[in-house]
């Protein structure tokens, strides 16, 4: 991972992603969220938006680590969201049957459902 922007809006937590999702990255990932997930439930935010739009690359240990997010988000009651996936990953997304799992959304449908 090699870039991360946080981004607060009413009781929205954003944060805008910019690298790979991948075993190389995901200790510092891991790391950053878990300080981010403390500012989560001190603010109480509702929805927990991470931006994908830069996302070149997740592999199995990004994937697991998403899920591990979501069990997080799920027992603390903030709803995750992932939007703007490029075409691979969300094509990845949709082999391994974790579209299901999580709330995925195109950058303009998050912006009319969330932002306006």
């Amino acid at each position: 991972m090699e870039k991360f922007v946080i981004e607060e809006k009413d009781d929205m937590l954003i944060i805008h992603l910019d690298g790979s999702i991948s075993t190389e990255y995901l200790y510092d990932l891991e790391r950053y969220i878990n300080n981010v997930f403390i500012l989560l439930i001190d603010k109480k935010f509702k929805i927990f938006a991470l931006d994908l739009g830069k996302i070149y690359q997740i592999d199995s240990r990004g994937l697991g680590y998403l899920i591990k997010l979501l069990k997080q988000t799920i027992s603390n009651e903030i709803e995750l969201i992932l939007y703007d996936l490029n075409p691979t990953i969300a094509d990845l997304m949709e082999l391994s049957t974790m579209d299901k799992l999580f709330n995925i959304m195109s950058r303009e449908r998050f912006e009319y459902e969330y932002l306006n």
